[in-house]
């Protein structure tokens, strides 16, 4: 469902102001005028506001402290293949702003499309060293940090740390930060050079945290509605669902719900000196899978797996979101109504799964991993120690 939150003016420059706070993050690489930052973009079914965050940090930089300058900033589709790619390294690109899902997607590509770039460089401009550096990629396997040279990236969208050591590898990324904001908060929390959690700016919003605890009472008792603590009073190492209240002149003093489950990191003062509280996103607390920039809600899939009736219908069905590697990878468990032949049955399952166009779509692009399937006739009778199915677990955290 489209989203709808109304932003004033006022609003649009407290956001600014809060927003330049994120550029001082970046300390131990700061911004200059030279840099060409790079916003990767993902078209429909996928998730993507690269384009916005690319836009909002444009803005810092072009209005905000003098101590900072503009930079050139490029947008373009992971799907733009070897003519994005192509363009990204000719325009000497050293900031990402992007999903690390996308930023990976692009280093495969690079390493596997090397000898047709080299090609293509050769016949635009026959020099020797272009001919040299095609010949190169003939027998040496190119990673993306030999074409590119980025030394900052700035994540959002999903979460940092899985692809953290991957980015080192691939684009030898050593200044990594987190980003977190959503449309109805539209105030941006980041992470500090010190990449322990990012802040949540006290000044700027109410933060609570509805504990773990608290939410088991909400899913066992009908109409039960869950006890918050403020962000400030909780404990390192606690674990719920982020609540947050505005300050905003449009909409003002609005409570949300993020069905965002975090982890506080502190609430003491940060070894970079500042002393607002620290988080990570750890998962969504409510019905919706998400994949970094593959999300749909698990009424999708009861609604494919229930229109399966061949060689027989499904009884109980549960999805576990884990990953392979640095990938998310979706593992859906399935007990047939009767016992039956397993390879005819896990084709019915794909069958289902490959009519859910924004998850077929993302494996075909390589930015998952296929979902694995499996049967287990026992499946509903080992129930979660609030002793009920569980149909969508995140086996990360």
């Amino acid at each position: 469902m489209p989203k709808w939150v109304p932003v004033g003016g006022e609003d649009r420059f407290n956001n600014l102001q809060s927003g330049y706070r994120l550029l001082y993050f970046l300390d131990k690489h700061p911004p200059s005028p030279d840099d060409v930052a790079l916003g990767v973009s993902a078209p429909a079914p996928f998730i993507s506001d690269t384009g916005a965050w690319s836009n909002f940090f444009h803005e810092l930089l072009g209005y905000g402290p003098k101590d900072f300058g503009d930079f050139e900033r490029i947008i373009f589709s992971f799907q733009d293949g070897i003519e994005g790619t192509s363009m990204a390294i000719k325009r000497k690109v050293s900031v990402f702003i992007a999903f690390p899902s996308l930023v990976m997607k692009i280093a495969e590509g690079l390493k596997e499309n090397a000898p047709i770039l080299a090609k293509a460089r050769l016949k635009e401009n026959f020099k020797f060293v272009n001919l040299l550096a095609y010949l190169i990629t003939r027998v040496v396997k190119i990673q993306a940090r030999n074409l590119v040279k980025v030394h900052t990236g700035v994540f959002a969208g999903e979460p940092l740390e899985p692809y953290r050591k991957a980015l080192l590898e691939a684009w030898n990324l050593q200044h990594t930060y987190n980003m977190y904001t959503s449309t109805e908060f539209q105030i941006s929390f980041g992470e500090c050079s010190e990449q322990n959690g990012m802040h949540v700016w006290l000044d700027a919003c109410l933060p609570e945290i509805i504990p773990q605890e608290e939410l088991s009472k909400e899913r066992d008792q009908e109409g039960y509605t869950p006890d918050a603590i403020p962000l400030w009073e909780s404990q390192p190492g606690d674990e719920g669902e982020l609540v947050l209240t505005n300050f905003a002149k449009t909409f003002p003093l609005i409570r949300w719900r993020t069905s965002d489950l975090i982890k506080v990191i502190d609430i003491g003062e940060c070894p970079c000196g500042r002393t607002h509280p620290r988080i990570n996103i750890l998962q969504r607390s409510d019905d919706l899978v998400n994949l970094g920039v593959i999300r749909f809600s698990t009424f999708t899939i009861k609604e494919a797996l229930e229109h399966i009736s061949k060689p027989t219908t499904i009884s109980t069905w549960q999805i576990r979101v884990g990953r392979k590697t640095y990938k998310p990878l979706l593992t859906v468990i399935v007990r047939p109504e009767t016992i039956v032949d397993e390879v005819e049955i896990k084709e019915s399952v794909q069958g289902a799964l490959d009519k859910i166009e924004t998850l077929r779509v993302g494996w075909e692009n390589d930015l998952i991993s296929k979902p694995m399937i499996f049967i287990d006739y026992n499946l509903g009778d080992r129930l979660s120690s609030s002793g009920k199915h569980r149909p969508l677990v995140y086996e990360e955290n």
